[in-house]
């Protein structure tokens, strides 16, 4: 039930912004990266450094609105 949550929220995230990020510093909902579709890019950052550099792969990657 918590990955159709999941997968409704992050819909209606992407329908009006175009991004979206999911921050799990305990690792414990990895499960629901695993129920998501091939549609989604998933970037991840184990360290502030690493986070920093996906945020700038994030914005370097996007069209400007």
């Amino acid at each position: 039930m918590i990955d159709q949550w999941f997968k409704k929220g992050l819909q209606k995230i992407f329908d009006g912004h175009g991004v979206g990020v999911f921050i799990d510093e305990t690792g414990d909902a990895e499960f629901l990266l695993n129920c998501l579709s091939q549609g989604y890019a998933v970037l991840r950052a184990n360290s502030e450094i690493e986070g920093l550099y996906v945020k700038y792969q994030i914005e370097k990657t996007r069209s400007p609105e």
